[in-house]
């Protein structure tokens, strides 16, 4: 009973944190986000198929994620780990997986994937903590793929943008090397290059 208990609450925090993120969902009821807005109906889904898989129950917590595919174009996992206030934007083609590990105060945009290499056994999906104070969200642009770290970057395999709000990093991985790029940014002063601008590029120094 605890367990849906929590369910309950994240679903609360999910709508809230919909509400907060979206300017479309400014003034909207509860009822009409949870039955109109794709990503929230996904992760109410994935709450409840998490929970089922928790407990043992077999084929059903499939069965929901494969229900929910189909009708949002969203894929979790059931096993994949998500934490409070999440929130998927224009969620279409969105993907989880089962390893994936999702803290608190994150937001996924339309195409992410968190996805795993090779036909290994164990973790083989990201990781993504959570936002670093509760004022800020973190918000991902990318396709991930493998056991990584998302407070540690993307590796090669890293396509999009790593953003925490407001700006403390920015990981943006050179799309013709496949070499990342760094720009560290704290509140109140300028942005300051970390490594090399991307090649080509006017700013380039011998």
């Amino acid at each position: 009973m605890n367990s849906w208990k929590r369910v309950i609450h994240e679903v609360k925090a999910d709508v809230s944190a919909a509400r907060a993120r979206d300017p479309a969902a400014q003034g909207v009821s509860t009822f009409e986000i949870l039955t109109s807005w794709a990503g929230v109906q996904a992760l109410l889904a994935h709450r409840v198929a998490h929970e089922l898989a928790e407990a043992g129950v077999p084929l059903l917590p499939r069965l929901f994620a494969y229900l929910t595919r189909a009708v949002t174009g969203v894929e979790i996992h059931p096993a994949a780990k998500i934490g409070r206030e999440f929130f998927i934007d224009h969620g279409s083609g969105v993907v989880i997986g089962e390893t994936a590990e999702i803290g608190e105060r994150v937001t996924l945009y339309q195409g992410v994937t968190l996805g795993g290499t090779g036909f290994q056994r164990g973790k083989r999906h990201p990781t993504l903590g959570d936002a670093q104070a509760p004022h800020q969200r973190r918000r991902i642009f990318a396709k991930i793929f493998g056991d990584l770290d998302g407070g540690n970057g993307f590796g090669k395999d890293g396509i999009g943008a790593f953003l925490d709000d407001p700006c403390q990093e920015r990981l943006l991985p050179d799309r013709d090397t496949a070499q990342e790029r760094r720009l560290d940014r704290d509140p109140g002063t300028s942005s300051r290059a970390a490594s090399r601008p991307a090649p080509g590029s006017s700013s380039a120094r011998p």
